[in-house]
């Protein structure tokens, strides 16, 4: 991305305020417990709903097969359909869980509340649930969420997969965006501390 285009970015996310986000508040880095369980209740919805849709299909397709004089050939198909119609409502189920704790991680670091913005948004970057965010959005306020808490390095390795597997979407760039101011400010941030330090040994 060049120059121009980062300058075009940082501008339209100022206007919108969704790169910017709150700066009025002091940051609250203590996880919140009944937040907690909001989430891990959310989760654990989420995962019966995964287990019990499953050994329904396993089911479904073992009983066509032990008990049908049809072949194993003829039957597979209308066992994938059968699947496909089990798999779908639980898909859309899953979608609408995950679409809920992404709002509500959201919302989280818009108030500052990092600790629990990262929390609820995490779970977009566990094996197997990573889809569910589609457009890399839960990544972006996951990254700033990191940022804010002071976990540069590890949100320069999710800016990374957010690059490689997201960047057709805006949210790729405004990551990339605010990962760099993170990175120049630190690094302004500890020289700055060095040259203090040097000055102080001079007197």
């Amino acid at each position: 991305m060049s120059n121009s285009q980062r300058s075009k970015v940082r501008k339209t996310a100022h206007k919108s305020g969704k790169h910017a986000g709150p700066t009025s508040r002091a940051a609250n880095t203590t996880l919140d417990p009944v937040f907690e369980k909001q989430i891990i209740s959310l989760i654990k919805r989420f995962t019966v709903r995964s287990l019990l849709s499953s050994a329904i299909i396993l089911a479904m397709c073992e009983y066509a097969l032990q008990h049908s004089s049809r072949p194993r050939e003829v039957l597979l198909p209308y066992a994938l359909v059968s699947a496909f119609a089990v798999a779908f409502p639980y898909v859309r189920a899953a979608s609408h869980t995950f679409r809920e704790i992404k709002q509500l991680g959201i919302k989280r670091f818009q108030l500052r509340k990092l600790a629990d913005a990262k929390f609820a948004l995490e779970y977009f970057h566990r094996f197997g649930q990573m889809s569910f965010d589609r457009d890399g959005e839960a990544h972006y306020y996951l990254i700033r969420t990191l940022i804010g808490l002071g976990e540069i390095d590890t949100a320069v390795k999710m800016d990374l997969w957010l690059q490689k597997h997201r960047s057709k979407f805006e949210w790729a760039a405004k990551s990339a965006v605010a990962v760099q101011d993170a990175d120049r400010n630190r690094a302004a941030s500890e020289s700055n501390s060095a040259a203090s330090t040097e000055a102080a040994g001079d007197i």
